[in-house]
């Protein structure tokens, strides 16, 4: 029993070392083929909307070129917001700490100890582990309505 529960720490203990693998995202240009485009076609000019000939919509999109971010900086903007969200949520679900000491301390010969640790040094050990999970605001909305209905709206 001593050994399993020894293992099972150890195994947790270990598990929290654990780095999560990087995930390089891949793009790849697609094939004109695989959209039904003749393999001949002509690309695509950069400056595609001066061939209308407005003045106007020249203007509009070199204004929003202009002041867009680039796509790396959407991105990065993007990926930013999410972290941001998977913070609020990690606060939503379990917390585990776990905490140790240890203290060799040697004892007075002529302070307030008696005999048998006078003089002596001796070794303390603590250890420590919390699970807290602290999502008490789902639990008080869905009890709110229940104890109103039940206590006819008194307090």
């Amino acid at each position: 029993m001593r050994l399993a529960m020894r293992s099972t720490f150890v195994v947790l203990l270990l598990g929290g070392c654990v780095a999560a693998p990087h995930v390089q995202t891949e793009v790849r240009q697609v094939q004109s083929q695989s959209l039904g485009l003749a393999p001949d076609a002509q690309p695509i000019a950069a400056q595609w909307w001066k061939e209308l000939g407005d003045p106007q919509l020249d203007r509009l999109i070199e204004q929003g070129l202009a002041e867009n971010p680039s796509l790396v900086a959407a991105l990065a903007r993007v990926r930013r917001a999410e972290a941001s969200v998977d913070v609020a949520h990690a606060a939503q679900g379990p917390q585990i700490t776990a905490d140790g000491q240890a203290l060799d301390q040697r004892f007075s010969d002529h302070y307030i100890y008696p005999p048998p640790y006078a003089g002596t040094t001796r070794w303390t050990a603590t250890a420590q582990a919390n699970l807290n999970w602290c999502n008490l605001s789902r639990w008080a909305w869905r009890l709110t309505p229940n104890r109103l209905r039940r206590s006819g709206g008194r307090n």
